[in-house]
């Protein structure tokens, strides 16, 4: 599982079935522990896992042990554990995966990375383990964009030219007909993406687009419900082989599929060699996917301006008013009075996941802080309540002169918590060179204004992007010192702080970044755009 899908919200387990037996002996042991597993009651499981790797050495507990600590958001104890498997089991595709997961979590991005790459280069072809690590190659801070391009062309280069999918007789050419749009992804669920896909359906023109949802969601739940009922037709395929999948996509008479996501999650990305379409189009990936199948690329002129064209096998396609399209959450609490001005002090705050937390964030992060006297920083990820992880971030900035003190700390909240979190917080810091996407709009929404820095690839321009849609550019820096100077200047600046405070709601409902109409006109444009140049001739690819 790629640490980018990692859920906003845990459901709670099922009820608990009063008349289960008491496990008596090992065989009951297993059998409970794998009834329990089953159910999602994680917290009963464990302790009988424990006893079974503990007393007898179980094969399937020691598995079962290191996710099982992950899910009860034991993240050290997971991290541990998982070692500890691999060095009693030996190593398999999903041990692999998943230290590598545990070490992103942690923060060790560069051990992290080099899990993920040893892993790929032991199963090369396992999908999952290659998946995990070009997209772990986001995370690093040290790879080049051409270093990153050709490792996920490498891959790509693997993939089976894709079978074709002539315009026939059951592929009606008329190029101003209404078109059949397949959406394929693994996040149609309580996810971040959820909240920028949902524009897709709500926007569009029932009259010009019918929309397909092949979801390879494995626990559906209430946005998936949701969802499902926006879509023309929404099938569950998570279990169908790609030959499978293809073919039903192909009996939809699907003229664009978008794989959503790139490398994250159960993608299944090597669907797409498959034919399953006339066009397919990749939206949400980080980077190329280096995929010959793969025609465009969804995104707009300030993530890929032109220049940036030689970095993708996909054409780009760009949207005139951005390439996201933000839907909020119903019923969250206004934005209130600048914490500092009530209580004093000044709170920066990042809401990132912990991987983005690399050693040039750390550092930047730390300039931020001593250029503001008193100032503290609030992170809240994922392990940011475990204590073997807080207390690894904490000895980060003491290297750069950063008291313990000054940093706050928060895991895994429910939902209500979370957002009310941004009323303690000033400013968000975004994260280098990997941006925040749906956690810059939430602390935006919440009237949280967020600082940026801009890079040169497209998931360093995300702020940028942003930022720009809210005539907001000038919190975004092109530099460390500009960063650092922009800091200071907001936190000397209350009361601007508060104006923005107050009207950053109504800025973005007013924006293109919540226009879902506007937006899903541009969409159905493109894919109009894609249409009538399929119907008229092959794409013609930009040169290699």
């Amino acid at each position: 599982m790629s640490p980018a899908s990692e859920p906003i919200i845990v459901a709670g387990p099922p009820a608990l079935d009063p008349f289960a037996a008491r496990p008596q002996s090992p065989p009951d042991l297993v059998h409970e522990a794998q009834r329990l597993f089953g159910l999602g009651h994680y917290e009963r499981a464990l302790p009988l896992c424990e006893q079974l790797v503990n007393t007898w050495g179980d094969r399937e507990a020691w598995q079962r042990l290191p996710f099982l600590y992950r899910f009860t958001r034991q993240w050290t104890k997971a991290l541990d554990a998982q070692r500890g498997a691999i060095r009693n089991l030996g190593e398999s595709a999903e041990a692999a995966t998943h230290l590598s997961y545990l070490l992103f979590v942690s923060g060790d991005i560069a051990e992290g990375l080099e899990q993920a790459k040893k892993a790929a280069e032991r199963y090369p072809t396992h999908a999952g383990v290659v998946s995990n690590y070009l997209f772990s190659l986001n995370y690093d801070p040290g790879q080049t964009r051409q270093g990153v391009f050709e490792a996920h062309c490498q891959w790509g280069q693997r993939q089976r030219v894709r079978v074709s999918t002539p315009c026939g007789p059951e592929c009606d050419p008329d190029p101003d007909r209404p078109l059949r749009i397949g959406y394929l992804s693994s996040d149609f669920w309580r996810h971040s993406v959820s909240y920028t896909f949902e524009p897709f359906l709500s926007g569009r023109d029932p009259s010009v687009t019918a929309a397909y949802g092949y979801s390879l969601v494995e626990n559906p739940d209430d946005i998936t419900a949701y969802l499902a009922k926006r879509f023309d037709r929404f099938l569950p395929v998570l279990s169908l082989k790609d030959q499978q999948l293809a073919a039903q996509i192909r009996a939809d008479r699907i003229d664009i599929l978008v794989v959503i996501g790139g490398h994250i999650g159960e993608n299944r990305l090597s669907v797409c060699a498959h034919g399953p379409a006339p066009i397919i189009v990749d939206y949400g990936s980080p980077c190329t996917l280096g995929n010959p199948a793969i025609d465009y690329r969804l995104t707009d002129a300030v993530l890929d301006p032109p220049a940036s064209q030689e970095y993708y096998l996909e054409r780009l396609a760009c949207l005139g008013d951005g390439l996201t399209c933000y839907a909020p959450l119903k019923g969250l609490p206004e934005p209130g009075v600048l914490p500092a001005k009530r209580q004093g002090g000044f709170t920066f705050g990042s809401f990132n996941a912990s991987p983005k937390i690399n050693p040039v964030t750390i550092a930047l992060w730390a300039r931020a802080l001593h250029s503001v006297k008193n100032s503290r920083l609030m992170l809240k990820f994922s392990g940011g309540d475990d204590a073997g992880i807080r207390q690894r971030f904490l000895d980060r900035f003491a290297r750069r002169g950063i008291a313990p003190e000054r940093i706050v700390m928060h895991g895994w909240m429910p939902q209500s918590d979370h957002f009310a979190l941004y009323d303690q917080v000033d400013v968000a810091l975004d994260t280098f060179p990997y941006n925040g996407g749906i956690t810059t709009l939430e602390s935006l929404w919440m009237g949280v204004p967020v600082l940026s820095m801009w890079g040169d690839t497209a998931i360093s321009r995300v702020g940028l992007d942003l930022l720009g849609r809210l005539d907001m550019s000038f919190l975004v820096a092109g530099h460390a010192d500009a960063f650092v100077g922009k800091a200071a200047c907001l936190a000397k600046n209350l009361d601007a702080l508060q104006k923005t405070r107050l009207g950053l709601r109504t800025r973005m409902r007013d924006s293109p970044l919540c226009d879902a109409q506007r937006f899903g006109r541009q969409v159905e444009g493109l894919y109009r755009e894609m249409w009538r140049r399929y119907v008229q001739g092959p794409v013609t690819r930009p040169p290699e």
